[in-house]
């Protein structure tokens, strides 16, 4: 199954869990479920929750990881521990917490990109325009299918890049590794990732997972294979009796800031609400660089497009000049 868009799992997250807060056991509410659910992608997924839940009398982590690849790894690993502490309605109410987030943001970059794609789209319907003055319908049908032919290639080449990022990791990795270097892009990725690496380990570290391994789950849920990858020497400082901070430096993708704020955290006994200051934190400066990002890329957007508009009304005139001076000099 294809991963679930983010407010797909948001609504099945949030019936989920007003059903279980209601006191209503989830293998009896499935069917409640199933029958408010209006699309086929949560239908399936609720269909797989009843077969391994119901028939086979599973628990619902088991039942997700036959469909691992609808929910992200924070997602999966908050419901595991949910089940395993007991406090499935809390981990409900994070992963709505987390989902919503996620969404804002989403929301806000389709928000800043809708008014530059509709003048986008705009001109290139207009642009031959000019040419089918001269040549009539058959030449703008001409002009138009080059910017076409060139949205149905980006497009394909779209769709090939999401499905190897899903399903091929090499190449995943590989990406992942190239933006961090990028400029601008790159630091906003990393503080994203540190950002949910931090809100995830003190989700863990809160639910008693011992720091080795809470390390090693808050990296699978940056889903980032390049910082997943990093964070080897941290486990391996964690599980030699180094503290959180000291293995952290060893990964050298840390600001120091960071690893001094934890450490102050370590030594006053508060490292997990220090954790999560600091994904505030990272999270509140991620989404200053992404705002002045969109708002830059927006007009740039427009200026491309003014550029190519100036530059077909400028071609046509620049014919039409040349028209007449060759007719003045046959004279």
């Amino acid at each position: 199954m294809k991963p679930l868009p983010i407010k797909k799992q948001l609504l099945f997250f949030q019936q989920l869990a007003n059903l279980f807060k209601a006191g209503v056991p989830i293998t009896q509410g499935l069917g409640h479920l199933r029958e408010q659910v209006a699309d086929r992608q949560l239908e399936q997924v609720v269909l797989v929750l009843e077969e391994f839940m119901v028939r086979r009398n599973e628990p619902l982590m088991s039942a997700l990881k036959a469909i691992p690849q609808a929910f992200p790894p924070i997602v999966m690993s908050l419901i595991e521990q949910g089940e395993a502490t007991g406090k499935l309605d809390v981990c409900f109410d994070r992963i709505i917490d987390i989902l919503n987030r996620r969404r804002k943001r989403l929301l806000e970059v389709q928000k800043a990109l809708a008014y530059p794609v509709f003048v986008a789209s705009i001109a290139i319907l207009l642009g031959p325009i000019p040419a089918a003055f001269k040549g009539g319908f058959s030449v703008y049908l001409q002009q138009l299918a080059v910017p076409l032919v060139a949205l149905l290639l980006l497009f394909a080449g779209y769709r090939a890049f999401s499905v190897n990022m899903r399903t091929n990791s090499a190449f995943r990795y590989r990406v992942h590794k190239s933006l961090i270097g990028f400029p601008k892009l790159g630091p906003l990725m990393l503080k994203l990732a540190i950002a949910r690496f931090s809100q995830a380990l003190s989700m863990m570290l809160s639910a008693g997972l011992s720091a080795d391994r809470a390390v090693g789950v808050a990296a699978q849920a940056t889903e980032n294979s390049y910082f997943i990858l990093a964070m080897g020497p941290a486990v391996e400082g964690i599980r030699a009796g180094k503290p959180l901070s000291e293995s952290f430096v060893d990964c050298q993708i840390f600001p120091k800031s960071y690893t001094g704020m934890l450490s102050t955290g370590e030594t006053t006994g508060e490292t997990e609400a220090q954790l999560d200051r600091l994904a505030d934190l990272y999270e509140s400066e991620a989404d200053t660089v992404t705002s002045m990002l969109l708002n830059a890329l927006g007009p740039m957007i427009l200026i491309v497009v003014i550029s190519m508009v100036a530059w077909q009304v400028i071609s046509e005139y620049l014919k039409y000049f040349d028209s007449i001076e060759t007719m003045y000099r046959s004279l």
